[in-house]
């Protein structure tokens, strides 16, 4: 249901509309009235007001004036003018006011009814992007701290693989590696095999193999000074784990890609 103000300084008009329109066929519960902008702002001031029909020029102040005070104060009111007047300077101004009609008394009560039930479809409209916007801020609100958290890790894990790349001639360790980033090895862990798919240990030895393999196409160096290079101190283990990453021996893949 929804709620009318009607504001005109003339108690008949007031009347001839209350009784004029079909309100309760068209969902309105409530019809309040108001004969100057003063007795209008009290009384939206105290109610929950939808729709403002309202007259232009009154004593103690215009409805240009009312509806100017309605949209400073951000109220969610669909205004209609209903006047005599068909200056352009106030249609221009009601415009400027996002005021959704302008009718010119004598008004007819089925094209104003019609006018009324636009209203209710925009008040309809207003409300529910207003319930969306609200949904969408909450979401946002709960969404940001993991969204930040979100970055945290990604830095976390870029730095992790850096570590790695920039050590891998080195015997390091998820703890190591753990302790550059200043996380617990576990969580570590957990997040950055989120991420690429691999834990710590597996993401070692694929960088290794990774760097032995641009060494071994790139290079002319021994296959044992490239297996010292990518971390390994026996040549054994060395082609045994590279064998089953890539599926060929180093002498192999070289060879192979090499002089292919």
């Amino acid at each position: 249901m929804f709620r009318v103000l009607l504001v005109d300084d003339e108690i008949m008009t007031l009347e001839a509309m209350k009784h004029g329109v079909s309100w309760s066929v068209l969902n309105i519960s409530d019809i309040y009235t108001a004969m100057n902008i003063q007795e209008a702002k009290q009384i939206l001031n105290d109610n929950d007001i939808d729709i403002i029909i309202c007259d232009i020029e009154m004593p103690k102040g215009s409805g240009l004036d009312l509806i100017s005070w309605v949209v400073e104060y951000s109220l969610e009111c669909i205004c209609i003018f209903l006047t005599c007047h068909s200056k352009f300077d106030y249609a221009k101004k009601a415009i400027s006011l996002g005021v959704m009609d302008y009718l010119l008394k004598p008004v007819d009560y089925q094209e104003l009814e019609q006018v009324i039930l636009n209203a209710i479809d925009k008040k309809k409209e207003m409300v529910k992007n207003k319930r969306a916007n609200l949904m969408l801020s909450e979401v946002s609100s709960q969404a940001a701290p993991e969204m930040e958290e979100n970055k945290k890790n990604q830095r976390v894990i870029e730095d992790t693989k850096e570590f790695i790349y920039n050590n891998i001639g080195n015997d390091i360790t998820r703890d190591d590696v753990s302790a550059h980033v200043f996380l617990n090895p576990d969580y570590l862990s957990r997040i950055f095999k989120k991420d690429t798919g691999y834990s710590i240990s597996e993401y070692i030895l694929k960088t290794r193999i990774s760097v032995a393999c641009d060494l071994l196409l790139k290079t002319q160096l021994s296959i044992s000074k490239i297996a010292a290079s990518c971390g390994y101190t026996h040549m054994a283990h060395f082609s045994k784990m590279f064998k089953k990453e890539v599926g060929l021996t180093p002498v192999e893949y070289r060879f192979k890609y090499k002089n292919g």
